[in-house]
Parts: C-alpha cells; sequence; structure tokens
C-alpha cells in the first residue's frame, strides 16, 4: 500500500529535478546541444561541435550539473524502479516477481550508474573541453548511449505494461 505513495513521490522528485535541469538550460537549442554531446562518440565530431558553444553554452552546462550530476540520475533510478514494483505487483501473483524486478531493477541501477558515470567524465572536462581525451569523449558517450538504451526500453516496457493492464484488464472484469 505504501508503493504507490513512494511512486507518487519520487515521480514528482524526478519532475522537479528535471525542470530545474531543463531551466537551467534555457532553452531547447541547449538541450539538443546537449544531447548531441552526450551520443557523440566521436572525438573529431565532439570537439567540433564544442567549438561552436558560447561561454553562456558552457555556463548554462555548468549549472546543470547542481542537479544532473547525481541527484536527477539517483531520483530517476528510483522512481523507475518504484514504477517496476508498482507494475510487478499489479501484473503478477507472485510467480516471476522476484526474477522480473530483480532483473529490471538491477537495469535501472545500471543505467543510472552509466548516467553518473557520463555525467562525471564531462564535468571533470567542462573546463578544459578543448583538451579532452578522445578515449573519454567515447567512454561517455558510449555511456550516455547505454543509459538512453537502458532507461527508455525500460520506461517503454513499464508503459506498455501500465497501458495493457489499464485498459485490457477491464475488458477481461467485463466478461468474467
Amino acid at each position: 500500500k505504501s508503493l504507490p505513495k513512494r511512486f507518487t513521490f519520487l515521480f514528482f522528485l524526478a519532475i522537479i529535478a528535471q525542470t530545474f535541469i531543463i531551466i537551467a538550460l534555457k532553452d531547447m537549442a541547449m538541450i539538443q546541444k546537449l544531447l548531441e554531446v552526450q551520443t557523440t562518440p566521436s572525438p573529431l565530431k565532439f570537439k567540433k561541435i564544442m567549438l561552436t558553444w558560447t561561454e553562456e553554452d558552457l555556463e548554462a552546462f555548468r549549472n546543470h550539473f547542481y542537479v544532473d550530476l547525481f541527484v536527477y540520475p539517483i531520483t530517476y533510478t528510483l522512481f523507475c524502479i518504484s514504477w517496476l514494483g508498482l507494475e510487478v505487483q499489479k501484473t503478477t501473483n507472485n510467480g516471476p516477481v522476484n526474477c522480473i524486478f530483480r532483473f529490471g531493477t538491477v537495469a535501472f541501477i545500471f543505467g543510472g550508474t552509466f548516467d553518473i558515470i557520463e555525467n562525471c567524465i564531462h564535468y571533470n572536462s567542462i573546463n578544459n573541453f578543448k583538451n579532452i581525451s578522445d578515449a573519454h569523449i567515447s567512454l561517455a558517450a558510449y555511456f550516455s548511449m547505454a543509459k538512453w538504451f537502458i532507461m527508455i526500453t525500460g520506461l517503454y516496457a513499464m508503459l506498455i505494461s501500465y497501458l495493457r493492464r489499464t485498459f485490457c484488464g477491464k475488458r477481461q472484469t467485463k466478461q468474467d
């Protein structure tokens, strides 16, 4: 019974953290620049992108780390685990619950950890992006892409579970 309260609390915490990040980045153009930097494994392309950034862009990037370095990855990871627990609880009768929940929890923890690693690489290089090593650029991008893959796949699966439970569950109870 306390799971929905935790779910709601973590949902709002994640929304508040995401809102702060959006405000720190200032506009959609900067959000797109951030996503491009996060997912560019090519050191040459990364360095070309960084050369186009203004001091204002770098300041916005620096400011978003107040929340995105650790708070947001931990918050959204806990939210995803909470939602997974809610979906597993509502869709199974304690059969494969432990396996599904454990696997999903570990996957979400990896996704959040990958985000933190990518953030740390970028944060530690922010004052010297011109001299960041090629290995660090590629590593940050691969951690970022793995994070996005894990989180989007997990959220998509839980959304499908929620929609299926919400819309298909009502039909089954009417037929019974």
